[in-house]
């Protein structure tokens, strides 16, 4: 149920009458008034004179202008709008009103196109291009930042989505397109032509080399036979490196470390970019190289999932430093982490990975003194339908310090390609309140809010829908994190066994405790 008043009521009532004409939603209005009027006068031969109502609302149910479901003069008590709520969205529920002349428009959501991997008519195809290329004109902030020239781009593709005929072909086309977008957070996928597979591998771009990193056990806890550190060469005798550069067209990177990470994600088939899988293999021929020397072998794809975490999620490191892996620690797990950290005389916060819930709301104020300034946020926003506005939303806000407990000793932030989006978000809150000393290698460079939209056939496209900003208006996108320290792992060490990126950062600390 929307509360609204005259003012709110203006600018939402198309929508709230779509969802009220799909039967999901009723509408309380408190006051009254007028809605949507707008008189034109027309004038047409012999002497016909029309008076007009430009932008007045005409709803599914023929019916002119905004219709609340509930009119109330007053303003209503919570026993009063709780009363409501009962008696007005149980009668709604499931029922849409029938249209009554036939000046009636349906206004229901249409529902959604189940993935198939069809031949799609031509028309289908270029309606799927003018979406994806009218919703970027309009909606992506940083569209600015391709590499093509996106006013030119639409008779470009025309005639390459005519000539993609099946479906795999066509998305394929707009996978091209959009990759030139330079945004990580961009994916156009349709799951009927992804296979639900993955090599059993986990490979990190070192030293410009696919590098196994970790391993993913089968179903029933076979470890594959590789070894960490281990190099891809070749996959069915190609070399790996001419599948990396067939990939690198089909993926969108703010960065150049986020490029070559998800190039390197595309050799087993993550990161919706299936060179090697996608092209629905259960075995798979791998030429490996290490310090003995180089072997082939064959590896059977597995269910996709995330290696598993050998390491506890936060614990106390030698030399009295608190150590949080923000990549693995869960939620219910973020008071017993502080409790245990509290009196260390440093903390390393592992932010290379994703975090599983917001800690910039949950941790950051344990970490600051003082009241601290959040990043811009820009949104891009067109609307009509009598004249095209384009503006920008800003919003920004401020972190208060914990009212408890506050951890007030040198922190380390470790960093690398893998910090991208909501780890970026909470590695910007700590850089503006210049809290840490970020260690290790430039994250992605793509944070905001993701926008979706559906494609013909069941696809979806994302991109990143707004636009992150420093508080002195200096960008973020396509920049990302720069370290404060930089380091980056190396094939010996990683064979060795060791995390030079954390040694790094204990060396940071211990030094500042020892001055």
């Amino acid at each position: 149920m929307f509360v609204v008043n005259k003012s709110s009521y203006d600018v939402s009532a198309r929508t709230l009458d779509a969802l009220q004409s799909a039967g999901t939603a009723a509408v309380v209005l408190e006051g009254r008034g007028r809605f949507l009027s707008g008189w034109g006068l027309g004038r047409y031969p012999e002497d016909v004179e029309v008076r007009l109502d430009f932008p007045m609302l005409v709803s599914r149910s023929g019916n002119l202008g905004a219709h609340p479901d509930h009119v109330s003069t007053d303003v209503l008590s919570d026993a009063e709008l709780v009363s409501l709520a009962g008696r007005l969205t149980g009668n709604k529920s499931g029922q849409t009103p029938a249209p009554s002349n036939s000046f009636s428009l349906d206004m229901r959501f249409p529902d959604l196109v189940p993935p198939s991997d069809r031949a799609l008519s031509r028309e289908e195809r270029l309606l799927g291009l003018f979406k994806v290329w009218t919703v970027i004109s309009y909606l992506d902030p940083h569209v600015s930042l391709a590499s093509i020239n996106w006013e030119t781009a639409l008779r470009e593709y025309i005639p390459k989505v005519e000539a993609a005929e099946s479906g795999p072909d066509y998305y394929a086309v707009l996978r091209r397109l959009t990759a030139l977008l330079n945004d990580s957070h961009v994916r156009v996928s349709n799951p009927a032509h992804e296979w639900k597979a993955i090599l059993p591998l986990s490979l990190q771009p070192i030293e410009g080399k696919p590098i196994i990193v970790a391993t993913i056990p089968s179903p029933n806890g076979e470890e594959p036979p590789v070894k960490i550190g281990d190099e891809v060469v070749a996959i069915d005798g190609k070399p790996v490196q001419e599948t990396i550069a067939a990939s690198e067209a089909f993926i969108s990177g703010s960065t150049p470390g986020a490029r070559q990470r998800d190039a390197m994600a595309s050799l087993v088939g993550q990161r919706k970019v299936a060179f090697l899988v996608g092209q629905r293999k259960d075995t798979v021929e791998l030429q490996l190289r290490n310090e003995e020397g180089t072997r082939t072998l064959t590896l059977k794809s597995v269910p996709p999932r995330r290696p598993a975490h050998s390491q506890p999620s936060y614990k106390v490191l030698t030399g009295n430093l608190g150590y949080m892996d923000l990549d693995n620690l869960v939620e219910n797990e973020m008071e017993p982490a502080l409790q245990a950290v509290a009196g260390t005389n440093g903390l390393i916060l592992d932010m290379r990975g994703y975090p599983r819930f917001p800690i910039w709301t949950r941790l950051i104020p344990h970490l600051i003194e003082r009241r601290s300034q959040w990043n811009l946020f820009e949104v891009p926003i067109a609307s009509g339908p009598n004249r095209l506005l384009r503006v920008t939303s800003q919003l920004t806000a401020w972190l208060e310090p914990s009212p408890t407990e506050i951890y007030r000793k040198p922190i380390a932030v470790l960093i690398d390609e893998f910090t991208q989006s909501a780890a970026e978000h909470f590695c910007i809150l700590l850089r503006i309140a210049r809290r840490a000393t970020f260690v290790g290698s430039t994250t992605a460079g793509a944070d905001g809010d993701v926008a979706r939209i559906t494609l013909p056939d069941g696809g979806t496209m994302i991109f990143t829908g707004g636009r992150i900003k420093f508080p002195d208006g200096s960008p973020f996108q396509n920049i990302g994190i720069i370290p404060d320290i930089k380091v980056e792992p190396t094939v010996h060490g990683i064979r060795a066994g060791r995390d030079e990126v954390l040694e790094k950062a204990i060396g940071v600390l211990s030094s500042t405790n020892q001055r």
